[in-house]
């Protein structure tokens, strides 16, 4: 018993510390605004277009995924 909660705990420790994908890091397109700031938050160039649309500023393609 003793066995398998140590090694539930140490998968569990495992699991917490290994780290995740991001949605951030795993899309395609980023928004770089006129104000400042980018946001590399889109699937698609439709959809990061439509982000910047109104207010300014321009999509590229996320290079650091």
């Amino acid at each position: 018993m003793f066995r398998v909660l140590a090694m539930t705990t140490v998968l569990a420790a495992v699991m917490l510390l290994v780290p995740h994908g991001s949605a951030h890091a795993a899309a395609k397109w980023c928004a770089v605004y006129n104000g400042g700031g980018t946001d590399c938050g889109f699937n698609t160039y439709k959809q990061c277009r439509a982000d910047v649309s109104g207010i300014g500023g321009y999509c590229r393609k996320n290079y650091s995924r």
